[in-house]
């Protein structure tokens, strides 16, 4: 729950950021919404293969570098200093928020028996972060610069990656 709120909060977050962050690139929304569509793109695209390698190398694994990948893609964003390096590095985020889908997903069949109930909680947390990050980034906003505040949402996968460390037993 806590990777796909991570990842959610982050993609929400971005939307959210959206004007600020169109003029300080000095983009068009146009632009802004390529780059998203990118990182939509690549979500989506990342799911097969991530089913594919969590079934060889394990779910603990894929969903650790997939927190890893979205967390550095999501702290160099917010130091993009170019539209190009932005669209690039929104393309980064999309493909880590996609990799970790597919193995948490197995994961939860593996471990519970009431599948449709724990996978029913486990999208709660995406929802949720619909509601939090617009929140955060109204709160954060008042104090610091879009970079700040989304270089603050990828620290927040820190906790999430240290958790499924310390107690997710390898898969």
């Amino acid at each position: 729950m806590g990777a796909y709120f991570g990842s959610r909060v982050g993609q929400v977050t971005l939307s959210t950021l959206a004007p600020e962050i169109v003029t300080s690139l000095g983009i068009t929304m146009g632009l802004f919404g390529i780059a998203f569509t990118g990182l939509s793109t690549m979500s989506s695209l990342a799911q097969l293969p991530s089913g594919i390698l969590s079934d060889r190398y394990g779910e603990r694994a894929l969903l650790l570098v997939a927190i890893v990948f979205t967390c550095t893609s999501t702290l160099l964003l917010a130091l993009s200093p170019t539209y190009s390096l932005f669209f690039v590095l929104m393309l980064a985020v999309g493909l880590g928020s996609g990799l970790y889908y597919t193995p948490s997903t197995a994961l939860l069949d593996e471990l519970y028996d009431q599948i449709g109930q724990a996978i029913g909680m486990y999208r709660v947390s995406g929802q949720i972060a619909g509601v939090v990050a617009p929140v955060l980034v109204g709160l954060l906003g008042l104090y610091v610069s879009w970079r700040a505040t989304l270089f603050a949402i990828g620290l927040l996968l820190f906790p999430i990656l240290g958790s499924i460390l310390a107690f997710m037993r390898p898969t």
